[in-house]
């Protein structure tokens, strides 16, 4: 009796052994690894993009993404077969597409090779008078808003300027001379590719000093340094062929200077009223010095007449 028991015990451990060993083999087929997988590259230099978003979903409407890692590799494991649409995003390329048919236990590579966007934009325009529209030489300087990077460029005789940029938020603030009021830009926005034309009007500061340099005879003196300053500001102007000079600066009370070599030089003072323009003539003296050269030169001459 107790041998027929051993006999079906071990009969039933036996049929159970032969079962778990049957649902293995049929479990390990049915988890077959089915996956996407591939790299994605620099289109121009075959560099791998690392972090670049993956995108994956399929026609039921399942969506997962992954980033690629250091050397550009991304995958997926899939739980069924079917079309799986693809989709690689990355700063400063273009998104790429891919569609691919997957069969179970299928491992299918799908490579990406993003081409980088044109990232340059391009400002430029004119710096001019705002009342006589002559054109400014000058410095013209872009700050880009969200970093607060300075750019600065010359402005040539014609007052042309041009930056090449990358997209973003940006402001103008260019400079011509203190007899100019400050001004800047509203932000701008620049997207991928724009050509912005920024023009500048530049207004003189509405009051300041003028008048006229000239001899003591009443002729005109041109090109006489002229300067004004106090403990805040210093500027200046030089006259023209005309002998006037036209310099601007805020209200407040300065010491004005004209400097000619050969004659004496000039210093007065003058108030600056707001808005108002100042009417101050210059009329400049010639100075009268017999230097330590010039007098030894006399004394040499007389020693050698009396030789």
């Amino acid at each position: 009796m107790h041998r027929k028991i051993g006999v079906i015990v071990l009969t039933l451990i036996l049929l159970g052994l032969a079962l778990i060993s049957s649902g293995a083999d049929l479990s390990a087929e049915t988890r077959a690894i089915t996956s996407i997988e591939g790299a994605v590259t620099d289109s121009e230099t075959g560099d791998p993009l690392g972090g670049a978003i993956v995108y994956r979903w399929s026609d039921i409407g399942t969506m997962e993404r992954t980033r690629t890692d250091e050397e550009g590799y991304y995958a997926f494991e899939l739980k069924t077969g079917g079309t799986y649409y693809l989709q690689v995003s990355m700063e400063g390329y273009e998104d790429g597409y891919q569609e691919v048919d997957v069969t179970i236990g299928d491992n299918e590579v799908v490579d990406f090779a993003l081409v980088p966007l044109q990232l340059t934009c391009t400002v430029y325009g004119m710096m001019y008078d705002s009342e006589s529209n002559e054109p400014l030489e000058g410095r013209v300087g872009l700050v880009e808003i969200e970093t607060n990077e300075q750019l600065w460029t010359r402005v040539e005789e014609n007052g042309e300027f041009r930056f090449e940029v990358e997209p973003g938020y940006y402001k103008l603030y260019p400079y011509v001379s203190k007899h100019y009021a400050t001004y800047e830009s509203e932000v701008f926005q620049l997207l991928d590719g724009d050509e912005k034309e920024m023009n500048i009007p530049m207004k003189k500061l509405p009051q300041g000093v003028h008048g006229t340099v000239t001899y003591a005879d009443g002729t005109p003196i041109p090109d006489v340094q002229v300067s004004i300053e106090n403990d805040e500001w210093r500027t200046g102007a030089v006259t023209d062929e005309n002998g006037e000079y036209d310099i601007r600066a805020p209200p407040g009370s300065y010491e004005i200077h004209a400097n000619l070599n050969g004659y004496r030089p000039y210093d007065e003072d003058v108030v600056i009223e707001e808005n108002e323009m100042v009417e101050h003539d210059i009329q400049l003296e010639e100075a009268v010095v017999i230097g330590f050269i010039t007098q030894l030169i006399r004394t040499i001459m007389n020693m050698i007449g009396i030789l």
